[in-house]
């Protein structure tokens, strides 16, 4: 072999051992208190002042969320993303996943919510928001202590797979399942039956229009973030959990 031919490959060596010993660094997921998917149903039974009724929710959830970075202890620190979702074919990533480790983060987070925009209107797939938000927390850039899917809806499957096995999947893989329910107070045991998980300590809440929506959303964002809440005070079985999630609302009427 020439010194021409030696020296390019030897060149290209060296090149292949940086890269081989920097990929498990670029590669290595950030550790996070937790990894939160927020699964916001927008399907067409939700009119285009309740879908902006929720997004304000969201907004403004964050929003109050924010100054508590500057007093947490342990120090907050977790991941965030919104995913809207409709029928079995329309899920989407509007909000990427973020870290959220401050308060400018945590209203930085809030704006880009704010200017999501609606991207459908069709049927209720619930499985199929199940299936989009787990791989999208098991493939993201982060490592969670507790991983979560916050699904808000007001309504039941009515396409695509339904939700039990995407439900069962989620929790095998270390993922708990959490729902606020809207208007319809019989969807708080559809809920708890078919799409929450595991049980404790995952649990349904309820509010009974779009209206209480923010007041709700915040709620139920502050006990996954800040507080987590044992299951027992949510779930005493199935039947108790509607009347406890009712219960709940009622006091942020």
């Amino acid at each position: 072999m020439s010194k021409k031919g030696f020296s390019f490959s030897l060149v290209v060596l060296l090149a292949a051992v940086m890269l081989f010993s920097i990929a498990p660094a670029m590669a290595s997921p950030i550790a996070v208190n937790l990894e939160l998917a927020l699964a916001v149903d927008v399907s067409g039974s939700i009119d285009t002042t309740e879908f902006n009724l929720q997004r304000t929710g969201y907004v403004n959830a964050f929003t109050a969320l924010a100054p508590q970075f500057n007093t947490a202890t342990p120090p907050l620190a977790f991941a965030a993303a919104l995913i809207y979702w409709s029928g079995g074919s329309q899920q989407q990533t509007a909000v990427a996943w973020t870290l959220i480790d401050s308060e400018a983060s945590a209203n930085a987070f809030a704006a880009s919510i704010g200017a999501a925009s609606r991207p459908y209107s069709g049927f209720t797939a619930v499985g199929d928001a199940l299936l989009y938000s787990t791989d999208s927390i098991l493939n993201n850039d982060f490592t969670g202590v507790r991983k979560i899917i916050d699904i808000s809806s007001d309504g039941s499957n009515n396409d695509g797979p339904a939700p039990n096995t995407p439900r069962d999947n989620a929790v095998a893989a270390g993922i708990q399942i959490n729902a606020l329910v809207i208007q319809d107070i019989a969807l708080v045991a559809y809920y708890t039956n078919n799409v929450i998980g595991p049980i404790p300590p995952a649990f349904v809440d309820f509010v009974t229009d779009f209206d209480g929506f923010s007041a709700a959303i915040t709620a139920k964002i502050q006990h996954e973030v800040v507080v987590p809440i044992p299951g027992a005070v949510y779930l005493l079985g199935s039947s108790l959990m509607g009347l406890g999630a009712l219960r709940f609302r009622r006091r942020l009427s």
